[in-house]
């Protein structure tokens, strides 16, 4: 058996595992599985296969410069915190919290209402409102953070104490990643804030990646990095047709 379709078959266990509830390695640890398949083999049919659940995807963590050439226009970027916690995505149905679904596909919405600055009802009325984004602990450290959002999900009677959601994408909208932001506040949630960068990208973007290395950027989050992302939707939207190998947003880490 070659060591990719052994790779594959892993995936599809260990994603079984976890919906069963029985997980046996971390997020982190099914990424890098997930990873090494998706470097060899970008279009391997065991990716539709988990995208037959709700599963969130990681952030794919190239080279900066190396990924940024793929657009030969080189496009406007925006960069925002990599917060470290959980992915969480919420579904709001006729302005109701209905769903709170973990990266791997659990609908953990009682635990998610116990945080406090998630809204239970808000004043956008559409079916399927889909917004991602990260929960986290606040003021804590990034690898506590991580654990005391991963424990609260396990928990039999969550309470929420020291813990926060932070916005950061609508799923399926046509909104730029700004304006995304704007509707987050109009909606009473919390957004990271982003900052834009139309010049000059690869030499700004890493400037940046060095003052969050100084902690001098993002410091009132947990993070772990920082994030970007194509600024224009419709160049997300193209770049996610036109190109296999890496998404229209990456992660750049220590």
């Amino acid at each position: 058996m070659s060591s990719i379709k052994k790779l594959a078959i892993d995936l599809i266990r260990h994603d079984a595992l976890y919906r069963a509830g029985k997980a046996v390695i971390t997020d982190r640890e099914f990424d890098d599985i997930k990873n090494k398949v998706k470097t060899k083999y970008p279009n391997h049919p065991v990716f539709s296969e988990l995208k037959k659940g709700v599963i969130l995807d990681g952030l794919d963590t190239p080279i900066f410069s190396e990924w940024y050439e793929l657009f030969k226009d080189k496009p406007s970027v925006v960069v925002q915190p990599k917060i470290d916690g959980c992915a969480i995505l919420l579904r709001y149905s006729n302005g109701f919290l209905s769903n709170a679904w973990t990266r791997r596909g659990k609908d953990k919405l009682y635990a998610l209402t116990t945080v406090k600055n998630i809204p239970l009802e808000i004043k956008d009325k559409q079916d399927n409102l889909l917004i991602r984004g990260e929960l986290y602990g606040v003021h804590k450290t990034p690898s506590y953070s991580q654990r005391l959002a991963s424990g609260h999900l396990r928990k039999k009677d969550p309470t929420g104490e020291g813990l926060a959601f932070c916005a950061f994408e609508i799923l399926d909208s046509q909104d730029d990643p700004s304006k995304q932001q704007e509707i987050f506040l109009s909606l009473g949630l919390q957004s990271s804030g982003l900052i834009n960068v139309k010049t000059n990208v690869v030499n700004k973007v890493k400037t940046l990646f060095d003052n969050w290395q100084n902690s001098q950027l993002f410091s009132r989050f947990p993070t772990d990095g920082i994030v970007v992302r194509l600024a224009d939707r419709q160049r997300q939207i193209e770049s996610r047709a036109n190109y296999d190998r890496y998404d229209w947003k990456i992660a750049l880490k220590s």
